[in-house]
């Protein structure tokens, strides 16, 4: 490697042009009469592996050039997520230069400081300044102790005119030097400060945290420092460099954030309740009316069709408004077997086939005639695909066009999704996989989404191991989205696939079902329906009443809703284990309360079955004959 000619400090930077705007790139020339500036251009790919591969190849080119003092990155424009991966990466394979990181705001910071980043400045923070600032702290770190680069008037100076407190504390504790910025952020002078005492840094942690009193006029106010230890050479000595940053406002943003996610959670979770209860009404009363369609006139056939399939639709946005308050949080979880995804994505494309009849689109679909044995959550993979197909149905015109191919190769599946729809400008390619982005579409829709399907579809397609990139020639030519999985050994044993069996309408039970519902409409709509599947019903409106109808009516099954007034349902199935086992009473709960947390108290309440409401009456049928089932085959034995 060749050393600088340029007496200028040398910086490798990263401005992930053409999105970045902001940030590091709209200061670069500002800086150039300081700093020799070199620009890697890397193409920011969706797929974090390649993305560092062709970075570390762009930095290692640069480095035979000349020596560099520290590498910037500018990452406003990506998530926590790639922010971590990111520095992570280049951090590692670039051990003994400084990284510097531009974040999207202070919440970044702890992320970027643990990958690796041996300084940060914040998007919205971001000045000529604080940027220059930032560069000599970096530098500073990286030159102190070496004599070969800078003499130590030199290191004074970069430490004195640093933004951050500095302090060089020999192996005691003892102050040996201090900048300006750690007299003001501590309210001691100079003099106050050499040669007292600070405390010598722990042999375990390069960095903590302290609670500092400092004292403002008649005043005192307590300040969260962050204090970060480099060991160096000082006067011929080991002693340490420690750098001192106010994260009090920081700190108080972090718990502003963590509660205000508390509340977003909460709000989610309750909203999610409140809209499936109506949802569930207007789904049971379209079912009913489907089944009594017999004979009505073409005008209120399609009036009956239109409310279900608006229904469906609100139910999909709620789906999708509760799965990405689960990515928020990191809570999804699969529940991965092995499967055959060719197999998949057959069942899918037959399965959304009216849907592009509908629009007269012709969907076309190229799969190999071998398996693809992957280990994944199927329920997941095809929530992915029909996301995926249901885009390319809306933003495609009439008679339009959508491909589904696979191709299998080298321990993995590539899936493309292609239509000749809209398509997406090169500016989007990447921001439609953040949430609550919704781009302005030439094909005129009524179905209008939440912005947040796409998020949810990158999401479970990396929990997968896999990748997904969108490609686009440009508004009006189409868009094409491809995605990879990694297989398993073909000799890996799959799940078989059985098709759920129609349900036919049973008589042969004889069984009485508690519906217990506080609304009236929906209980009504509820009973109506189990009826027309060929049960007798009696009703509760409370869960006081509902104990009150097991005790005299004895049913043996009992559809139990979970927000009722005076006993909740838990309290409800509680109760009735402490007398009735299964064998006596099938507990079904049927509630809008559909998040894990949910399922696991109704198991340990005591129910059998849980069911998020609205629920496809053709399901509720098949869970009341498999109850009916059992308790008639329990009451045989007994």
């Amino acid at each position: 490697m060749t050393e600088s000619t340029n007496q200028h400090p040398r910086i490798l930077y990263f401005a992930n042009r053409p999105i970045a705007q902001t940030g590091l790139q709209s200061f670069v020339d500002e800086l150039r009469d300081e700093f020799d500036l070199v620009e890697v251009q890397v193409h920011a790919s969706q797929d974090s592996r390649k993305f560092l591969e062709a970075f570390d190849a762009e930095i290692t080119s640069r480095l035979k050039e000349a020596a560099c003092d520290i590498i910037a990155l500018d990452l406003c424009a990506f998530d926590s997520r790639w922010v971590s991966k990111i520095i992570l990466g280049i951090a590692d394979r670039h051990r003994s230069i400084p990284l510097l990181t531009v974040i999207p705001d202070r919440l970044h910071a702890a992320t970027a400081l643990d990958a690796g980043a041996v300084e940060y400045v914040a998007c919205d923070n971001i000045s000529h300044s604080v940027l220059r600032h930032a560069f000599y702290s970096a530098i500073a770190r990286n030159s102190i102790g070496e004599s070969s680069r800078l003499v130590e008037s030199e290191v004074r100076r970069l430490i004195d005119e640093n933004i951050d407190g500095m302090l060089v504390v020999n192996e005691t504790g003892k102050v040996l030097f201090a900048n300006r910025s750690a007299e003001m952020l501590l309210g001691r002078s100079h003099e106050e400060l050499v040669g007292s005492d600070f405390g010598s840094p722990s042999a375990d942690e390069d960095s903590c945290e302290v609670n500092i009193v400092r004292e403002r006029g008649t005043e005192f106010e307590t300040l969260t420092v962050e204090i970060r230890y480099s060991e160096i050479e000082w006067a011929g000595e080991t002693a340490y460099l420690e750098t001192l940053r106010d994260v009090t406002d920081y700190r108080q943003d972090l718990d502003d954030a963590v509660e205000s996610t508390r509340q977003r959670d909460q709000f989610l979770s309750t909203l999610s309740h409140e809209l499936r209860n109506p949802l569930a009404t207007m789904s049971y009363a379209s079912e009913l009316l489907k089944r009594r369609m017999s004979g009505l006139d073409e005008q209120l056939t399609f009036t009956i069709e239109t409310i279900g399939r608006q229904v469906q639709h609100m139910k999909r946005l709620l789906d999708d408004l509760l799965d990405i308050s689960r990515v928020w949080q990191g809570k999804i979880k699969l529940e991965t077997s092995p499967f055959d995804m060719i197999e998949l994505l057959q069942d899918i494309t037959r399965e959304l086939d009216p849907r592009f009849e509908q629009k007269s689109q012709t969907l076309t679909v190229e799969l190999p005639a071998t398996t693809a044995p992957v280990d994944g959550d199927k329920s997941r993979l095809r929530q992915v695909f029909s996301n995926l197909l249901s885009n390319a149905a809306k933003y495609t015109p009439n008679e339009g066009s959508i491909h589904v191919s696979a191709e299998v190769a080298a321990g993995t599946i590539l899936v493309q999704v292609r239509d000749n729809g809209d398509g997406i400008a090169d500016d989007n390619l990447q921001s439609i996989f953040d949430p609550f982005v919704q781009l302005k579409h030439r094909t005129h829709t009524k179905e209008s989404g939440l912005g947040i399907g796409l998020a949810v579809v990158k999401k479970l397609t990396e929990l997968h191991g896999g990748s997904i990139v969108a490609s686009s020639d440009g508004p009006g030519r189409g868009s094409t989205f491809r995605l990879t999985f990694p297989l398993l050994d073909p000799s890996q044993p799959l799940e078989e696939s059985v098709a759920p069996k129609p349900r036919a309408r049973r008589n042969d039970y004889s069984e009485t079902v508690l519906v217990v519902e506080d609304l009236d409409a929906l209980r009504y709509v509820t009973r109506c329906n189990v009826e027309s599947l060929g049960y007798d019903v009696i009703e509760a409106s409370d869960g006081e009443e509902a104990l009150h109808q097991i005790e005299r009516r004895e049913p043996r099954i009992a559809i139990v809703d979970i927000g009722l007034p005076k006993l909740d349902g838990w309290e409800v199935a509680k109760r009735v284990r402490r007398s009735r086992p299964p064998e006596e009473l099938f507990l079904i709960a049927l509630t809008g309360y559909g998040q894990k947390h949910h399922l696991l108290q109704s198991r340990q309440s005591g129910f059998d079955v849980h069911l998020t409401k609205p629920i496809n009456l053709e399901e509720l049928g098949r869970v009341l004959d498999e109850a009916a089932a059992l308790q008639t085959a329990n009451g045989e034995d007994g």
